[in-house]
């Protein structure tokens, strides 16, 4: 009795395992189909926790001895990632340098914040550049009476979702304005100008609404219309374009590929969106996109502080700043030996720009 029990037992648990693993494959085809229907592109963002679930049951069919089927479900997971990363565009290149840029985007989660643990963690964050939103009169309130070293360059905060602040170190010069560009409720969106080693840089911060129902996911394109037309404007003036925000969007989605692509900027996602699972099984939707004027030094995602994301950090080096380190580094004293005059009439000088 108790082998017949073990026997069905072991035929229910094949069965389960080889839908799932159907299951999995034909949704798994269906997000490479995401531009077809605004469904299939929301998809197309668990596209990754779709090929887990997939070597999960091939894991499963193999320790129960179907090995074909296991094999079988497991060159499916394998072919779909080798696709998945031949469709999603490459990341940014980092290197090992000084930060001229570091940048804050954080959720301040509307009424949600735990005030403590924001300022415990922002008190080792070290931020040039902060920028926040769903942001209330009163969470802006404590911002600038905690955290007078950092200036409010502009604000707009609302008791809705759709709140922003720019704060920036107070020490360091720029100029940030708010936009209002969108009709998704009028949704401010900030643009932060400042320099960065010599480099004129704009920095665009914009949260786009979540891409679900239809109508949210087409206010959701036309953001990232102007987003796009927005940074290739900035690049034939002469500054060089930083995207940074809540894009409610991973790499694998068709409108975030397809602003990388028309304006040359390379995505820097971080599992970000809080949700019932582990951060790592987290969706990548805060972020940058980055040029290739500016080098990742370093990026991580900071701790819960409240809302449904966790914040992001990540610093910068100037691309020509760190060519002419290298240069300099690598420059024989016998063949460029440096004027005189400028040790004598510049004291200090090389002090400071180092």
């Amino acid at each position: 009795m108790k082998a017949t029990i073990t026997t069905q037992l072991r035929r229910g648990l094949v069965v389960t395992a080889i839908v799932a693993a159907s299951l999995a494959t034909l949704l798994l085809a269906l997000t490479f189909l995401q531009r077809l229907d605004w469904r299939l592109d929301l998809l197309s963002h668990l596209r990754l926790h779709l090929i887990a679930s997939l070597v999960v049951a091939a894991v499963a069919l193999s320790a129960m001895r179907r090995l074909r089927v296991g094999i079988a479900a497991a060159s499916v997971a394998l072919a779909v990632l080798i696709a998945d990363t031949a469709v999603v565009p490459g990341g940014p290149e980092r290197v090992d340098a000084s930060p001229d840029l570091v940048v804050v985007h954080a959720n301040t989660g509307n009424h949600q914040l735990d005030r403590d643990a924001f300022d415990a963690w922002f008190a080792t964050v070290r931020a040039d550049v902060v920028l926040l939103q769903e942001v209330t009169p009163h969470t802006l309130e404590h911002l600038e009476s905690r955290w007078p070293e950092y200036t409010v360059l502009a604000a707009e905060p609302r008791w809705d979702t759709r709140g922003v602040a720019v704060l920036v170190k107070a020490k360091r010069s720029a100029e940030a304005d708010l936009l209002h560009p969108l009709p998704d409720k009028d949704r401010p969106i900030a643009v932060v100008t400042l320099d960065v080693a010599g480099t004129t840089t704009s920095i665009l911060h914009f949260s786009t609404t979540r891409p679900l129902p239809r109508d949210n996911f087409e206010w959701q394109a036309e953001a990232f219309e102007f987003a796009a037309q927005w940074a290739n404007e900035e690049r034939s003036e002469g500054r060089v374009p930083l995207l940074v925000g809540d894009f409610n969007q991973t790499p694998r989605g068709w409108q975030l590929r397809d602003l990388c692509r028309e304006t040359g900027l390379s995505p820097m996602m971080l599992r970000s969106w809080r949700w019932p699972l582990p951060r790592v099984a987290g969706l990548a939707v805060n972020g940058f996109l980055v040029p290739d004027e500016l080098l990742v030094i370093d990026k991580s995602a900071g701790p819960y502080l409240g809302g449904d994301h966790w914040p992001v950090i990540a610093s910068f080096a100037a691309d020509g700043q760190l060519n002419l380190e290298v240069e300099l580094s690598t420059v024989h004293p016998e063949e460029h030996e440096p004027p005189e005059r400028h040790v004598d009439d510049r004291p200090g000088e090389a002090a400071d720009d180092t």
